[in-house]
């Protein structure tokens, strides 16, 4: 038989007025987080909500390094399996803001990077 994990859940509104346990997690309907409690912060702390508009899933049609946009990934294979290369030097990672598409840098602790790769 199949088993399904359910986490608390509530609007925007309703986290506002709510203090979760230590290590608790809830969803908010309204933005579709995670919220990560600590059983003092009021509302709690939303997971990957960044100040580009986007949250965690969402698909990222234009961003770039430095002055380059959507730049060309360099792939290599070796024992380890597929591998993928930016070059970046020092340069600051962009993407467009979600809502209003202004350049907004953004960084590694709030990003992670999938690449599909279609044959």
């Amino acid at each position: 038989m199949t088993r399904v994990l359910q986490i608390r859940r509530g609007t925007a509104a309703e986290h506002e007025n709510f203090v979760g346990l230590p290590s608790e997690i809830t969803m908010d309907t309204d933005t579709k987080t995670i919220r990560l409690h600590d059983g003092q912060t009021l509302g709690g702390i939303a997971s990957r909500n960044d100040k580009a508009g986007y949250t965690t899933g969402d698909d990222v049609w234009a961003w770039g390094i430095g002055n380059r946009a959507n730049p060309n990934p360099q792939p290599f294979h070796d024992k380890g399996g597929l591998h993928i290369r930016l070059m970046i030097n020092n340069e600051a990672f962009w993407v467009n803001h979600k809502a209003n598409c202004t350049q907004t840098d953004i960084t590694d602790t709030n990003w992670r990077i999938l690449y599909r790769v279609y044959c």
